[in-house]
């Protein structure tokens, strides 16, 4: 009985590929579709999140860094008292931050590279979007 059943499965399954052919393309072109515009829209997220938290961050870390190297020099270069001096001597070269050492090079080459990663993610959602 449960072969005569399987078999009785397997014919309407057939019959039924048979009956719509074009029910069947018009199906797997939608799964096609929507697969598609599930990866290529996940990826324009991702890219466009990434722009927008590297755009916030990009100009504030190379205006820090800047701002930190030019205080250490204009102020490494001022006559002062000797008392004062000593004040100025401990201002900070590097800082660690949750393990990170920070210096004013640093914050600005990461904001350097950080204005890369904006160019980048609108070049590569300028080029999803053409070719979709």
């Amino acid at each position: 009985m449960a072969n005569g059943m399987a078999m009785r499965d397997e014919d309407e399954d057939a019959h039924w590929h048979r009956a719509r052919p074009g029910l069947l393309r018009r199906l797997e072109r939608a799964a096609d579709r929507t697969a598609r515009l599930v990866f290529w829209g996940t990826l324009t997220f991702l890219l466009n999140l990434a722009e927008q938290v590297a755009e916030l961050l990009a100009p504030l870390a190379f205006l820090l860094g800047l701002l930190w190297w030019g205080v250490l020099r204009v102020v490494g270069r001022l006559d002062l008292e000797p008392q004062v001096q000593a004040i100025v001597a401990q201002l900070p070269r590097t800082l660690e931050v949750g393990g990170w050492v920070l210096s004013p090079e640093r914050l600005m080459r990461d904001g350097l590279m950080l204005m890369v990663v904006v160019a980048a993610c609108r070049t590569l959602t300028a080029i999803i979007h053409k070719e979709t």
